[in-house]
C-alpha cells in the first residue's frame, strides 16, 4: 500500500488559482466525456490535462447530473480502482476521487489517492472517520439550498463553516480540508447563481476554495444555447478565479488554465513575468 501520508491543502493557498481536471470513468457522463473503463484513454486523458496545465485530477465513476440513478459500489470501485491505480503510477500530480462512498474512497486512498471528494456532503460520516484517520485531503462540500436575500452570503458561508465543524468534530485536521459551496447541488438555478455572487464570502475562512462550474445546466439555462456550454463556463470560471477560488473543476483544462491564468494576472501582476506584447497588424 502507498504511503498516503498528510495531505496539506493549505500549501494549495499562495499558488494562483488552480485547474482541477475532470476524468469520468461513466458510460453516463452528463458531459459527454465519460471514459467508461478503458484505462489507456485515462491515462492518455490525464497526460493530456497535465500538459495543459492541471495540477489535480479528480476520478469518478458515479455520474451526478440531475435525476441520475446510484451506482453500486461494486460497480463504482471496477471503475474507479483501476483508473486510479494506472494515474497515481505515472504521474505525481495528486489525484483526487470523487465518490459518495467511503468503500470506494478507501481502496482509491489505498492506491494512492490524496484527496477526497464528497459531493454529498460529507452524509456519510465513515467518509469522514476515514479522512480523519488517513490524514488525506477532504472536500467539504454545502450541498443545499439558499434564501434569495440580503441574508444569502451570511447564510452561505454559515452552511459551509457548518460542513467544515462536522468534518473537525471527527478529527480532521483544518489542514485537509478544502471548501466547496456546492454549485448545482442541492440548488435551483437562480441559487446557483447566488452562489456565484457570494462566494467571496468564503474567503474569510482561509482554506483553499473548489468551485465547479464546468458544463453545468444553469449556463445553457441562462444562454438558451446547449452550444454555448463552454464559454459559459471558461465566463463562471473566471468569475470564482476573481472572487476567491482556489481550485477550479473543469472539463476544458487547457482553455480554463489560461482563462484563471489571466484573472490572477490581473489581481496580482507582480507574480507573472513581462511578456512582449503583441502589436495588432
Amino acid at each position: 500500500m502507498p504511503n498516503i501520508g498528510m495531505f496539506d491543502t493549505t500549501s494549495l493557498l499562495d499558488k494562483g488559482t488552480l485547474v482541477m481536471g475532470v476524468i469520468n470513468v461513466t458510460p453516463d457522463s452528463f458531459s459527454g466525456d465519460g471514459i467508461y473503463r478503458d484505462v489507456g484513454a485515462v491515462a492518455d486523458r490525464a497526460a493530456e490535462f497535465i500538459e495543459q496545465g492541471a495540477a489535480i485530477l479528480d476520478v469518478g465513476g458515479e455520474s451526478t447530473r440531475p435525476g441520475f440513478r446510484p451506482v453500486a459500489p461494486e460497480e463504482e470501485l471496477a471503475r474507479v480502482i483501476p483508473a486510479v491505480r494506472a494515474l497515481v503510477r505515472i504521474t505525481s500530480v495528486p489525484v483526487s476521487v470523487d465518490t459518495r462512498q467511503p468503500d470506494v474512497a478507501e481502496r482509491a486512498l489505498a492506491e494512492g489517492v490524496k484527496l477526497i471528494n464528497d459531493v454529498s456532503g460529507l452524509a456519510d460520516p465513515r467518509m469522514t472517520d476515514l479522512a480523519a484517520r488517513e490524514g488525506c485531503g477532504l472536500v467539504c462540500m454545502y450541498n443545499g439550498g439558499l434564501p434569495l436575500d440580503a441574508d444569502t452570503g451570511p447564510f452561505l458561508l454559515q452552511a459551509v463553516k457548518d460542513v467544515v465543524k462536522r468534518a473537525q468534530s471527527f478529527g480532521v485536521r483544518p489542514e485537509s480540508i478544502i471548501v466547496d459551496p456546492g454549485l448545482g447541488f442541492g440548488k435551483k438555478w437562480r441559487e446557483n447563481f447566488a452562489v456565484m455572487r457570494h462566494l467571496q464570502s468564503l474567503s474569510v475562512m482561509r482554506l483553499p476554495i473548489l468551485v465547479g462550474p464546468s458544463r453545468k445546466r444553469m449556463i445553457s439555462r441562462a444562454l438558451g444555447d446547449n452550444q454555448r456550454v463552454r464559454e459559459g463556463s471558461l465566463a463562471l470560471a473566471a468569475i470564482c478565479a476573481a472572487n476567491g477560488a482556489t481550485i477550479i473543476r473543469a472539463h476544458d483544462v487547457r482553455d480554463t488554465v489560461k482563462t484563471v491564468h489571466m484573472i490572477d494576472a490581473l489581481r496580482q501582476p507582480e507574480r507573472f513575468p513581462q511578456q512582449t506584447t503583441l502589436q495588432a497588424q
